[in-house]
């Protein structure tokens, strides 16, 4: 960790150090399968006998990064960015729509909806029979900056498993005016049909 904060700013031009503090450490993957794979492309049978770590950023789409660190060679490698990582997270730090703006506006969004289409309201305590799943996005063919909220059906008590199947309402808002770009409400789930089917198979003689 001491080696990502000294190289950081060095090694990935445009982002700062401060920027560090958003990310996310996600679990180690195979030292063992990293070295091999390096050794074969360095064209050495020597194991290098990599610590590995991934580093990725909650929120914003495309910003990650991994570093091999070889404490017995003395060395650190950086994969190479997503091209745009710099301006992405200096998109999402100018941002007046925060992530928990968006999700609130989601809500808004899916009882206006689901009130439309003749659903009962939702209050607070229905709010956690839903996953949510919130990501910030930036198209540079579109020409849009904005955060995309996903509302997700929980198959179980205590489970945390989101699947495209299992979405319930998506949308998009501007990330800096808050304007709802897309919305839309599904209202059959892949589990729900699931269950209902296992229900009509029950009730049969």
């Amino acid at each position: 960790m001491r080696v990502v904060c000294r190289y950081f700013e060095e090694v990935y031009p445009g982002c700062t150090l401060e920027q560090l503090k958003d990310f996310v450490i996600l679990p180690v993957y195979s030292s063992r399968l990293v070295s091999r794979e390096f050794s074969q492309k360095a064209g050495s049978e020597e194991e290098y006998w990599f610590n590995t770590m991934q580093f990725d950023h909650p929120y914003v789409y495309g910003v990650s990064f991994d570093v091999l660190l070889s404490v017995g060679y003395d060395c650190a490698f950086f994969t190479d960015p997503d091209p745009y990582m710099a301006d992405r997270l200096e998109r999402y730090q100018r941002a007046t729509v925060r992530a928990e703006d968006a999700v609130e506006l989601a809500w808004q969004e899916f009882d206006a909806r689901r009130e439309a289409a003749g659903y009962p309201a939702l209050d607070e305590a229905d709010r956690s029979d839903y996953l949510i799943d919130v990501s910030f996005l930036v198209s540079y063919n579109e020409g849009t900056t904005c955060w995309s909220v996903d509302f997700y059906e929980y198959q179980a008590p205590y489970n945390d498993v989101k699947h495209e199947g299992n979405i319930v309402f998506e949308a998009e808002f501007d990330a800096f005016t808050g304007e709802t770009l897309y919305a839309q409400v599904f209202p059959d789930t892949l589990h729900g049909e699931f269950i209902q089917l296992v229900d009509e198979q029950s009730e049969k003689p």
